[in-house]
């Protein structure tokens, strides 16, 4: 099985679709919408085998963190990977875990394919595994929760990329502490930004 790829991305489709140059072999790998990656960038991406009959398809991931969502949405009865990916390309993990933890299914209603009863099922199933995506985050890092997590939601529904909302979350996380309301914490994060 194939873990983890290295190279450079020389074509995206509009389906989400990259291939990547690994050593003059183009990997085509599935990737979630709200993942921005340039042609012609160095990228390292973890990957998900997932064999069936017919075919072999490579799912690419920017973070552990993106891999294990998409792991433990899969263990839902009724999420493939198909499904599992269009979660992860309206939400970010961060906010996949933060609308487990707080049994928020209208998030995942939101996402074109999932009604309510697969939201409920969703929910219920996983709401005590929220702690695997914690374990997944980057090394020196954790998942925001709270105000927090809400605000890198934000941030990346504005168009900014994750890493950069971390950044921006990561710079107010003192005006966080002495009780910011989340408006002033998305004013001041944009203006760390600017």
């Amino acid at each position: 099985m194939i873990g983890m790829l290295r190279g450079k991305v020389v074509d995206r489709t509009v389906e989400g679709t990259v291939i990547l140059d690994v050593g003059g072999v183009g990997f085509e790998l599935r990737v979630p919408a709200m993942v921005s990656l340039q042609t012609g960038s160095e990228v390292t991406m973890q990957v998900e085998t997932v064999v069936r009959e017919d075919a072999i398809t490579l799912y690419g991931f920017p973070t552990r963190g993106h891999l294990a969502a998409f792991k433990l949405l899969r263990k839902v009865k009724r999420i493939g990977p198909k499904l599992a990916l269009a979660i992860l390309s309206v939400m970010p993990p961060e906010e996949v875990a933060v609308a487990l933890s707080r049994g928020e299914t209208g998030r995942f209603k939101a996402v074109p394919g999932i009604g309510g009863k697969t939201a409920e099922m969703i929910v219920v199933e996983l709401r005590d595994q929220v702690k695997k995506l914690e374990r997944e985050a980057p090394a020196g890092s954790t998942l925001p929760a709270g105000k927090m997590a809400e605000l890198v939601s934000a941030l990346t529904h504005l168009g900014f990329r994750l890493e950069r909302a971390h950044e921006a979350a990561a710079n107010v996380k003192e005006l966080e502490e002495k009780g910011a309301d989340l408006s002033t914490l998305i004013r001041e994060a944009l203006r760390t930004m600017a």
